[in-house]
């Protein structure tokens, strides 16, 4: 909060007669303080952190704030407060591409797409922007791009950065033309996700087209009858597909055992349904086939292993940055 006089120092630490409203409810607050760099400034500890979607008031109906001179700060009841917090987006949910925290070589215009609003256009392969996202459940997710162009190819590359620096690699996706800049498609690509705040760049890597929004559909996990499987010496139970480390950058193991020993056929397919991977094993009861992922791209593979009775079980890894 701001005053337009200097506030007389120091000042009580928790103040009768303010009151702060967030999106019409009265929230707590733990203390206050003068701002070091603003004599006319008073910072709010706040008992809950606020979004930058959040409506906030401000009313004040007490006697222990006084101005340098002397004069008290007089009472005023729900003035607004400058929200200037990043919005936040919840996934799974819809990204509104216009609602960015950072831009480079973007433009905005009207779209006709359901719904109205704004898109984001002219973008050259490049440009970039920034989403603050909160995952909120673990595991994989449908991504949908809703683009639009009217002769060329469109394509993207998603990331998210940890406050640490760390960058995890999300998805790819490619868009063919629509015929119109207002012909919206949506596209869909796979991202496994782990919760946590993270900052979401999406990086433009073939242009022209416009993009509207993007969306996170998490794809639950059917829940299956709890089994008792069997542990085997190696550490992971039978029919079970197992990758580790998953994520990976260099290298990863797959390993897989059955009650049996038979023949069993390794595959795998990028995001894209193309093979990069095949191998086939007689005669055995265990695979443990470490994998060289130095040629691969960044990105979701699936792992199938098939048994001699046709049966096929499903695995997943990422390959990540390095």
């Amino acid at each position: 909060m701001t005053v337009n006089k200097p506030i007389q120092a120091p000042l009580v630490s928790v103040p009768g007669g303010f009151e702060i409203a967030v999106n019409g409810d009265v929230r707590s607050f733990n203390s206050l303080a003068l701002s070091a760099e603003n004599d006319r400034m008073v910072v709010f500890d706040m008992d809950q952190p606020l979004k930058g979607t959040d409506v906030i008031k401000i009313s004040y109906s007490g006697s222990a704030v006084q101005a340098e001179d002397g004069d008290l700060l007089e009472a005023f009841q729900l003035e607004d407060v400058l929200n200037t917090l990043d919005i936040v987006h919840e996934i799974p949910g819809r990204i509104e591409a216009e609602s960015y925290s950072y831009q480079m070589g973007v433009e905005l215009e009207g779209t006709s797409d359901v719904g109205g609003g704004q898109n984001v256009g002219y973008l050259d392969a490049g440009d970039i922007l920034e989403y603050q996202v909160q995952v909120s459940n673990s595991g994989f997710y449908n991504v949908d791009f809703r683009t639009a162009s009217l002769d060329g190819t469109g394509a993207v590359l998603v990331r998210l950065i940890r406050e640490n620096g760390q960058v995890i690699y999300v998805c790819q996706s490619e868009f063919e033309p629509t015929g119109g800049w207002q012909n919206w498609a949506t596209t869909s690509a796979t991202a496994n996700l782990d919760t946590g705040m993270y900052t979401m760049r999406v990086q433009i890597t073939d242009a022209p087209f416009n993009l509207n929004w993007i969306q996170f559909d998490y794809q639950e996990q059917e829940e299956e009858e709890e089994e008792e499987e069997e542990e085997i010496s190696y550490g992971f139970a039978f029919n079970n597909i197992v990758t580790y480390p998953n994520p990976a950058a260099d290298q990863i193991t797959i390993a897989y055992g059955v009650f049996l020993s038979q023949d069993l056929a390794l595959s795998i397919y990028d995001s894209r349904g193309r093979p990069v991977y095949g191998k086939v094993f007689e005669e055995v009861s265990v695979i443990e086939e470490p994998l060289d992922l130095s040629t691969l791209s960044m990105g979701l593979y699936h792992v199938f292993i098939q048994k001699e009775n046709g049966e096929i079980e499903v695995g997943r890894f990422v390959k990540a940055a390095k």
